[in-house]
């Protein structure tokens, strides 16, 4: 069945050829049809990842890419857990309601004490900080109109190794004693071991910031192939951490076969694939211009212990544009927009022997492959399912260079 309008509309025209045939079930969840969080829950998972992958396929096709890909194999990675995978949810708040977006309306909000894609324990974490704010008068903040109330966001975070981190986003400081008194009640009772209190002030909707304020411990850890990294409110990382070690080993097996003088890891992020790569080159240099994450990389660096790693704090574009030394291997994720063109005419002139190249939307991943494709051609195709019951995954190609 189709759902909603709007953008949900559009997207759905856009992939009804990839559902076209396939059969739908009873999503199992009750929120499905207002909730803006699942697009998918009406297929079974099995048929979930085939219009994923028609969906690529399609898009392949139709964008003349299709003999780019002919050689080899198109790869689907499923999730090993449909449901409950993400680490981190991002509650909004509302006068009426705290959960996730209207699927017709990103302005309202629909009330989600369960979530299907939330670890229960973080689920519960979420309801027992909603249920305190209320009986504590900390009232919501009116995102409409700018005005009024506190309250924006609730963040719950957990972690393959079990640990729990809650932030609250206020407007303003005005409810400081109330928000001492829920982080005090969750850390000593061990609900949490890092509560976290952000103050964003202006209008714009934002669930990442500085924290003001902190309870516990400062950070949680997360583990990715005998790695561990830190996390904090505002630290990006991947939502689902078992997918992420599948895309992560591959990316890391291909360094090793490659065994490169110099890798580059552009768009860092916290240092991640720079680290599980590490071993398998002799030089690593991470690039990355958010501050939050940098931070978060120079302790994931420093608590693994590479003195053979880099960190740069700079624009990829930027520090590609004075960059002399040619990589053997270079690492690619950038955001979702994809790479600036001059960053990837910049990879052309510098022609690393091999590229992986890490993509969270598919139509950007082909906008820098046109130009890539002068000098490069594939040798995987692989998509990572990171998000179930969505139409969005993860695209990894590797490449090299001809």
């Amino acid at each position: 069945m189709a759902k909603g309008i709007g953008n949900r509309d559009r997207q759905e025209k856009l992939y009804a050829a990839a559902k076209q045939g396939l059969p739908e079930q009873l999503a199992p969840c009750r929120h499905y049809h207002s909730c803006g969080g699942c697009d998918l829950q009406e297929l079974s998972y099995e048929h979930q990842l085939e219009a994923k992958k028609r969906s690529l396929t399609q898009l392949i096709k139709s964008r003349g890419f299709d003999r780019f890909f002919a050689s080899v194999e198109h790869e689907m990675v499923a999730s090993p857990h449909p449901f409950h995978y993400r680490q981190r949810m991002d509650f909004a708040v509302a006068a009426n309601a705290a959960g996730l977006r209207h699927c017709n309306n990103p302005r309202a909000i629909v009330a989600t004490p369960e979530c299907l894609l939330n670890s229960e324990v973080s689920q519960e974490v979420f309801r027992r900080c909603t249920a305190a704010c209320a009986r504590l008068g900390i009232p919501a903040y009116d995102t409409l109109n700018h005005s009024g109330g506190d309250l924006r966001y609730i963040i719950v975070r957990r972690t393959r190794l079990g640990q729990q981190l809650c932030c609250v986003i206020t407007a303003t400081e005005d409810h400081a004693q109330q928000i001492d008194s829920i982080a005090q009640e969750f850390t000593a009772d061990g609900s949490v071991q890092s509560f976290h209190w952000i103050v964003i002030s202006g209008k714009a909707d934002l669930s990442v910031g500085n924290s003001l304020r902190h309870w516990g411990q400062p950070f949680i850890e997360e583990e990715i192939l005998g790695k561990r990294f830190v996390l904090g409110p505002s630290t990006f990382f991947q939502a689902n951490a078992e997918v992420a070690s599948l895309a992560y080993g591959a990316i890391r097996d291909a360094v090793e076969a490659s065994a490169p003088e110099l890798l580059l890891d552009l768009y860092s992020g916290t240092c991640t694939m720079a680290i599980v790569c590490a071993e398998a080159a002799k030089r690593v240099v991470a690039v990355e211009n958010f501050p939050d994450n940098v931070v978060m990389a120079r302790r994931n660096a420093a608590a693994a212990g590479f003195l053979h790693l880099d960190i740069v704090e700079q624009d990829v574009k930027e520090f590609l544009a004075s960059w002399k030394e040619v990589p053997g291997f270079a690492i690619l994720n950038p955001p979702r927009a994809g790479m600036e063109e001059m960053a990837v005419r910049r990879i052309l002139e510098l022609a690393p022997e091999r590229l992986a190249y890490l993509s969270c939307h598919p139509a950007s991943l082909l906008d820098d492959l046109g130009i890539l494709a002068r000098r490069y051609r594939p040798t995987r195709l692989v998509q990572f399912d990171m998000f179930p019951q969505t139409w969005h995954f993860e695209t990894l190609v590797l490449l090299e260079r001809v």
